[in-house]
């Protein structure tokens, strides 16, 4: 049986829902509003099996060195139309297409209204993979289509890197290593999933009601505004109609409290999934910094780790431009937890959470700069 203190750190991956040969392990949310492991103590036979593929009770050490082999390249689909709809270079959609015509399935994540969540699923074909194109900012529900993997059949799925390394755990665990091949990325944490659900309800407040939240749909990112490097764009829309469109550039509230990473679950304050550790085959994400700054239409940072990513990669040269790059380019990102988190987390939940939760940011701002001025003015 899972252990208190790995459900204290749970990463919310749901690998060991499906592990368990007693399907007595649910996910569920927690208070603070991530998802965690229901286990039903009466149908546990202590088996281990969850324990096996935990990325807490295996928690990896940390790789701040590539493999000899790996290979790390800026890249973008030669396809302008993939490139202008995607997040950052298109790069993923080229490699599940060519991973597609070679028979594999296809598991991303989409945006669900009926449930209010990100959720990974599971495509047999390109078409029916297209929900996945953009970046989601909020946790994805995992359980659903990791239990749907059948033996006999190929599969890429793209998660983060936690999801991505209990999927690894298990994949080893039950010797299905020719059947996957996996994909992580860069990954800021995932936030609280009552900032979601409490924005939410501050949208449909603002747009006179009459709007239930199972009628919302929403993009994060949107490259024909800004660019690129501006495209951090939440656009809410609800049975048809834009009911809030902001940027970062905008002070779009939202990203204000992801990108400061306010409330963040807690292991990702000390994720050790930065830099190289990964059981993915290969990584991804935007390519941020110097080299490419002020590029409007979008590239990806691709970084190979094994031999069979390094496969994939040869399988692109025809569909994507690729530049390599050096290791002191990563630019890895860890954040400290904030001192104010529970209280964010708490406010959430109250009614009319979001808006409140804004103005304790906007009062930590003020007094941030008063201590500033302060720190001055004895210099």
């Amino acid at each position: 049986m899972i252990s208190e203190n790995h459900l204290k750190f749970c990463y919310g991956c749901g690998v060991c829902s499906i592990s368990c040969p007693r399907h007595c392990i649910s996910m569920r949310l927690s208070t603070e509003g991530f998802y965690i492991p229901c286990v039903n103590a009466v149908e546990c036979v202590q088996c281990g099996l969850c324990d096996a593929v935990c990325p807490m009770a295996n928690r990896p050490a940390v790789v701040t060195k590539a493999p000899d082999f790996s290979k790390m390249v800026g890249a973008w689909s030669c396809d302008e139309n993939v490139r202008r709809r995607s997040s950052s270079g298109g790069v993923v959609w080229e490699i599940a297409k060519a991973l597609s015509e070679k028979g594999y399935e296809l598991c991303g994540v989409r945006y669900n209204p009926s449930a209010i969540r990100a959720e990974h699923f599971i495509a047999a074909t390109l078409d029916q993979f297209l929900p996945s194109v953009g970046s989601k900012y909020i946790q994805s529900y995992t359980a659903d289509a990791f239990s749907r993997f059948e033996r006999g059949r190929k599969y890429f799925v793209v998660g983060t890197p936690c999801q991505i390394y209990a999927l690894r755990n298990w994949i080893k665990r039950f010797r299905r290593e020719d059947d996957f091949i996996l994909m992580d990325f860069w990954c800021h944490g995932v936030p609280s999933g009552h900032l979601w659900r409490s924005f939410l309800h501050r949208c449909i407040r603002n747009a006179g009601g009459g709007v239930r939240l199972t009628d919302v749909r929403a993009t994060w990112r949107d490259k024909k505004r800004f660019g690129w490097s501006q495209s951090w764009c939440l656009t809410v829309i609800a049975k048809g109609k834009k009911i809030y469109e902001s940027s970062v550039k905008e002070g779009c509230r939202f990203f204000r409290f992801f990108l400061s990473y306010t409330m963040q679950n807690k292991v990702c304050y000390s994720c050790p999934f930065n830099g190289y550790t990964s059981g993915a085959d290969l990584r991804c994400g935007d390519f941020w910094g110097e080299r490419y700054r002020g590029n409007l239409d979008g590239v990806s940072k691709l970084v190979f780790l094994t031999r069979r990513g390094q496969s994939v990669y040869q399988g692109l040269s025809h569909t994507c431009h690729f530049e390599e790059f050096s290791a002191e380019e990563m630019n890895p990102m860890q954040a400290r937890i904030p001192r104010a988190r529970g209280i964010f987390i708490w406010l959430l939940k109250l009614e009319n959470g979001f808006v409140w939760a804004c103005r304790w940011q906007w009062m930590l701002g003020c007094l941030s700069r008063i201590k500033q001025f302060a720190k001055r003015g004895l210099a």
